[in-house]
């Protein structure tokens, strides 16, 4: 079985972009041929505090759901949650959304929940893929593509990717794109997990890092969410943020982006097999961190707790797929990216050609191209064959 599908997106001040993103949608449903068309859950929202403009952007942005709501090939479900406002911004919304989902559409193990955001725009077959999607583990990322035209975009999205292909290489399960727009996750991983984090931002990395403990997650390389290149200040990550600051100072900006050198994720790389050998005790495990010039890691598991809590799973003489687990709960999507960071603090930070040229390290089809553009065009072509 296939199962239902629910869409929740979060609105703060997307007047300007949530009707595109509406008959986006509506595209894709028309072009299915689906029974159950998918419902559409709107969580529009605002801090507590907040200017009497942004308030009446957010009323325009009601406006336009309810004069659109009955002229849609889909259900559409509106929540005004604008007064007196959320503490926790787009995760607090998020989750408002996904819990309403969860406990009136999506209850059935096999259901879906998905994450859109206001001012993206999705491919014709979205809706059919989600629709007839089986198998796919606990959750799920759809491939994604940003517009190009706007300053600092191009390196952004290739930063990204740059870390998504080299978190895979390195052998860490938790190689997924974190990104809010597009990801998706059972209606029984949901449940099983707790839940979205109410989070202002980052909450589409630390849902993702809870439900990957849950089950594999999975790419879907054959259909498209469109995510916006617009420049914000709302919060003080991502995409928007980025190009708001690297339009200003681009040096700057990108010299603020945690970037590990193809090194360090070797040494990731390293780690993880001594880490995942069931059959080496802690003692054998530092000794070949030793071995391989690797006591800064050493130090940080220390810091970490890191060996207490192996030492505690090898004591319990699990079955492999258990201890496997166990160490990803110890060495997670967060302590990897904290590693990364301490590993990466250790040389300079690199100059965009510089990155340019680590990101030729991830694929033997990147060797010789050094435009950043022509990069992320056949970096986008790897993705999808994988």
């Amino acid at each position: 079985m296939s199962g239902t599908v629910s869409i929740v997106i979060p609105m703060y001040m997307e007047g300007e972009y949530v009707q595109t993103t509406l008959e986006s949608i509506a595209e894709s449903v028309l072009a299915s041929s689906i029974k159950t068309p998918p419902n559409v859950i709107a969580v529009v929202n605002n801090p507590k505090v907040i200017s009497e403009s942004r308030k009446e952007e957010n009323r325009e942005t009601l406006s336009i759901l309810y004069s659109k709501k009955n002229t849609l090939p889909y259900p559409l479900h509106i929540f005004d949650y604008t007064d007196p406002g959320l503490d926790f911004g787009v995760g607090q919304a998020r989750k408002i959304g996904m819990d309403y989902a969860s406990h009136h559409f999506a209850k059935a193990a096999h259901d879906k929940i998905i994450c859109l955001d206001a001012d993206c725009t999705v491919s014709k077959n979205y809706i059919s893929r989600l629709q007839n999607l089986h198998g796919f583990g606990s959750g799920f990322t759809v491939e994604f593509e940003h517009a190009l035209d706007q300053k600092g975009m191009v390196l952004y999205e290739l930063y990204l990717r740059y870390m998504q292909k080299k978190l895979a290489q390195s052998g860490s399960p938790f190689s997924h794109f974190p990104i809010g727009s597009s990801l998706g996750v059972s209606a029984q991983a949901y449940r099983e997990s707790g839940g979205m984090v109410k989070k202002t931002a980052t909450e589409d990395f630390h849902f993702l890092n809870k439900i990957r403990k849950h089950g594999d997650i999975t790419h879907l390389s054959d259909t498209f969410v469109y995510p916006s290149n617009r420049k914000s200040q709302r919060v003080s990550l991502g995409t928007g943020y980025f190009l708001y600051h690297y339009s200003r100072d681009s040096k700057q900006s990108f010299s603020s982006l945690m970037i590990p050198s193809p090194a360090d994720f070797l040494s990731l790389q390293q780690l993880h097999q001594i880490i995942y050998d069931q059959s080496q005790d802690n003692e054998s495990c530092k000794r070949n961190l030793s071995q391989l010039r690797l006591s800064s890691i050493n130090l940080h598991l220390e810091r970490r707790k890191f060996w207490d809590k192996r030492r505690l799973a090898l004591q319990q003489n699990l079955q492999h797929s258990t201890f496997h687990k166990r160490i990803m709960e110890a060495f997670d999507a967060l302590e990897s990216l904290r590693l990364l960071r301490v590993l990466s603090e250790q040389h300079e930070k690199p100059s965009p050609p510089l990155f340019l040229s680590w990101i030729q390290s991830i694929d033997d089809q990147l060797l010789g191209i050094h435009h950043a553009q022509e990069l992320l065009i056949q970096l986008r072509r790897t993705s999808l064959r994988t």
